[in-house]
């Protein structure tokens, strides 16, 4: 299992923790941008 940390512009949130899909074919690399689903919102990460 693959575990990616992501911080994201959500007031009184710390950086959340997704799972990499096994069908991903690599780990982003520290600094990237990823969309990733926040509630039943998607959010690009700060930066």
């Amino acid at each position: 299992m693959r575990l990616v940390s992501v911080a994201v512009p959500v007031p009184y949130l710390d950086s959340l923790t997704y799972q990499i899909p096994p069908d991903h074919p690599a780990v982003p690399p520290i600094g990237a941008r990823v969309r990733v689903p926040v509630g039943t919102r998607t959010r690009a990460p700060m930066g």
